[in-house]
């Protein structure tokens, strides 16, 4: 009896242990077909992500850089010594329309027609005191590329003087001893190209003309068709002399009251 207790003991113990084991495993096989079935579920649920456009960079502000303080530097200058280049200059702008320059014959200058007269007076008087005669020599020419018509000189008598006609070349139109401010003329006539002549005109300082005084004589040349003429400025002429202080005595002549001594030798008889 006490056998058959421990048996059915045992077996029952053996049968709680099987028990016990085989709902373990039992219970670990559903756990692992669940799980199986819940991969499967999950994976099938699992869709693909889209792939995102990758986001902008946002471009980076450029720095500024600092404005450049300008220190005038000394760059010595070459000066080259052999041939000089050319440079040959490139445009980048705009294109330059060219000019047209025309290669038709140049224009000659209008060649000027015309007389030109000129006068010239000179004197050679020295030592000039109040009573002196001086002469003028007046040279004149043309020296235009046209004949001039009608030629004539006007000499006008100075202050503190008188013409002296015999002195004088033939043809002044004025008389002998005029007065200070009369107009003499002589007549030349027409002049050609180039042609030149000379006059003497005379005349006399006055008596009592202090020391000192300055005598201007102006001549002047023109012709009847003075319109031709383009160019005036030679037309004129004048010349200055000054008066001295006259002197008292006239050299080589003996002085006034001489004083003579005479010795004579003794004589005895």
């Amino acid at each position: 009896m006490s056998h058959l207790w421990i048996f059915m003991h045992d077996f029952r113990k053996l049968i709680r242990t099987s028990f016990v084991a085989g709902l373990l495993l039992l219970i670990v096989c559903c756990m692992i077909g669940l799980q199986s079935l819940g991969n499967q579920r999950v994976a099938a649920q699992i869709l693909p992500v889209p792939t995102l456009p990758p986001i902008p960079t946002v471009p980076t502000v450029p720095t500024v850089p600092p404005i450049p303080t300008h220190t005038p530097t000394h760059t010595p200058t070459h000066t080259p010594t052999g041939p000089t280049a050319t440079p040959t200059h490139t445009s980048t702008g705009p294109t330059a329309t060219p000019t047209h320059t025309p290669t038709g014959p140049t224009a000659t200058p209008t060649l000027v027609i015309a007389p030109d007269l000129v006068i010239e007076k000179r004197t050679m008087a020295t030592n000039i005191v109040p009573g002196t005669v001086i002469t003028y020599t007046l040279t004149y020419s043309n020296i235009g590329n046209a004949t001039a018509l009608g030629v004539f000189i006007v000499d006008t008598v100075p202050a503190q003087t008188t013409f002296v006609a015999q002195a004088s070349t033939p043809g002044w139109n004025c008389p002998d001893a005029a007065l200070a401010g009369t107009a003499c003329t002589f007549t030349i006539g027409n002049l050609l190209p180039n042609q030149q002549g000379s006059v003497i005109f005379a005349i006399r300082i006055n008596a009592g003309v202090l020391a000192g005084t300055q005598i201007l004589n102006v001549a002047g040349i023109a012709s009847l068709a003075d319109p031709l003429e383009v160019n005036m400025a030679n037309n004129n002429s004048a010349a200055l002399v000054v008066v001295m202080q006259p002197t008292d005595e006239n050299p080589g002549k003996e002085p006034r009251n001489p004083l003579y001594r005479i010795f004579l030798p003794n004589v005895s008889r």
